[in-house]
């Protein structure tokens, strides 16, 4: 079987906590990692959502994730990198139009 990874993995076991919408959290492990996505460790994937922010607790580092896959007690996620539109600026003062 092949695998369809955009990147290496690196094989771990990170304590990570899954925060939803609604601000409800989850433990679970990530088991590998890569710039593009992880594999993390539930013990019920039924409980997790399709799109959450994923928080390693050794780093503290954050990112968005969707949800690609869940096998038993493993869900593959892909991060998601925020695109910002074109063209779209923030409104600072003084920059009203007139």
């Amino acid at each position: 079987m092949q695998k369809r990874r955009s990147g290496p993995r690196t094989e771990t076991m990170s304590k990570a906590i899954v925060t939803m919408a609604d601000g409800t959290e989850i433990f679970c492990y990530a088991c590998d990692l890569s710039f593009s996505g992880a594999k993390l460790r539930f013990r019920d994937v039924n409980l997790v959502p399709h799109d959450f922010q994923l928080r390693l607790r050794d780093t503290g580092e954050t990112r968005r994730a969707r949800v690609c896959w869940r096998r038993n007690t493993d869900v593959g996620v892909v991060f998601v990198h925020e695109k910002r539109g074109f063209g779209r600026r923030a409104n600072l003062p003084g920059s009203e139009k007139y």
